[in-house]
């Protein structure tokens, strides 16, 4: 059985690699989403018009692909929010248990005497 996240213990190096581990997937969701508003622009240019319905539009037909590509946007869009709390979260945690030295991080910090 797990523990509950209130008696979670995490180290501060558990939360640096999760804070790390959360800003490289910040970076590959803004490619991923790059990479969808780029085609999403190109299916609107190969978008076939309509009959002008008034003389001041023109509907333009959007085929079932385009919105596809809308979902797929809306739902990275919204990871990549959970990204970034998750990132904010780890690194909070990460500068709070940096500043609770433990006795293995003050031996570890301390220079060893080569005599």
């Amino acid at each position: 059985m797990s523990q509950s996240m209130e008696h979670r213990t995490v180290t501060a190096n558990q939360a640096r690699a999760e804070y790390v581990a959360k800003c490289n997937e910040i970076v590959e969701i803004e490619l991923v989403l790059d990479l969808l508003d780029q085609n999403i622009a190109n299916s609107l240019y190969v978008a076939e018009p309509v009959v002008a319905i008034s003389n001041d539009a023109v509907a333009v037909y959007a085929s079932d692909a385009f919105w596809q590509l809308l979902d797929l946007y809306r739902e990275a869009s919204k990871r990549r929010l959970d990204l970034y709390a998750a990132r904010d979260y780890a690194f909070a945690v990460w500068k709070s248990a940096s500043a609770e030295r433990s006795a293995a991080d003050t031996y570890v910090s301390k220079p060893m005497n080569h005599s």
